[in-house]
């Protein structure tokens, strides 16, 4: 929850149009048509609601209600494909109940007609954003799962590394394993494991990537460039010692599958880093 603290007399979207909010205009007034936003704990959706000097404005980002905390990409009978945020779970798991991807896509459907159900055709890291599919039947989840390996033609993540990546191009071919320690090495004994990149652009201090997978491995892209002396930026745990934008810099932003293409846009804070 954000808060705003008004010195000045005015009405409440005119008012925060003058601030430095990170929300486009539309933006702000879709919060406000939502009901989001609250004038010293009176939620109000009217734009001329007038504010005093001293009160608190208070912005949710969404209504659980009436709104989605994330960007739906596509919808048809069969699946729907939404751009997952990072910070949130694809599915609950025993130890952790919270909200998730799964769950809010679940109650959109429900809202739409209780019978509706949805599927988890694949996941995506908890800190990890970008596309994700669901199914919204058994058969159809079973068929793109069924045929995964032979329906994808291409797996895009767009990717922030710590230090400068000399090399314009490069594919990383390394088996990996998952150990007890819940870590993912690089093993002779592990899993086939291929990660290609292009560099897009580069600072002293970090590189953006385009990743494309050739494979599928668990932690793939993290532990493939920590092997390479690159971590993702905000990935404490394969090594990164830096995290300027909050967030694990991994991104997933593009599927084609079964020939169908899907596109979640590169965060902006991806490209404001490189500047």
């Amino acid at each position: 929850m954000k808060k705003i603290y008004v010195n000045e007399n005015s009405q409440l979207l005119e008012y925060l149009f003058q601030q430095d909010l990170p929300l486009s205009k539309s933006k702000i007034k879709s919060l406000l048509k939502h009901r989001c936003i609250s004038v010293n704990g009176k939620t109000t959706s009217k734009f001329d609601y007038p504010v005093k000097k001293g009160q608190t404005i208070s912005i949710i980002p969404f209504n659980h209600r009436l709104d989605l905390p994330f960007q739906i990409i596509f919808e048809d009978a069969q699946i729907i494909v939404i751009n997952k945020p990072s910070g949130m779970l694809s599915v609950s798991t025993d130890e952790n109940e919270i909200e998730t991807a799964y769950r809010f896509v679940g109650q959109y459907l429900k809202e739409k007609n209780a019978k509706n159900r949805v599927f988890i055709v694949h996941r995506l890291d908890r800190d990890t954003s970008g596309v994700m599919l669901f199914a919204k039947d058994i058969k159809t989840k079973e068929q793109y799962q069924d045929n995964w390996d032979d329906w994808v033609q291409k797996r895009k993540y767009s990717v922030i590394v710590e230090g400068q990546v000399l090399n314009n191009k490069g594919i990383i071919d390394s088996p990996l394993k998952e150990f007890e320690d819940t870590f993912v090495r690089p093993h002779p004994a592990g899993k086939e494991a291929m990660t290609e990149y292009e560099l897009v652009s580069a600072n002293e201090d970090v590189s953006l990537l385009d990743v494309y997978l050739h494979t599928g491995r668990k932690n793939q892209i993290r532990t493939h460039f920590a092997s390479i002396g690159h971590p993702v930026i905000g990935d404490k745990k394969y090594g990164a010692k830096t995290n300027p934008i909050n967030r694990l810099g991994l991104h997933a932003s593009e599927l084609i599958i079964n020939n169908k293409r899907y596109i979640a846009k590169t965060p902006r804070s991806f490209y404001k880093i490189i500047r």
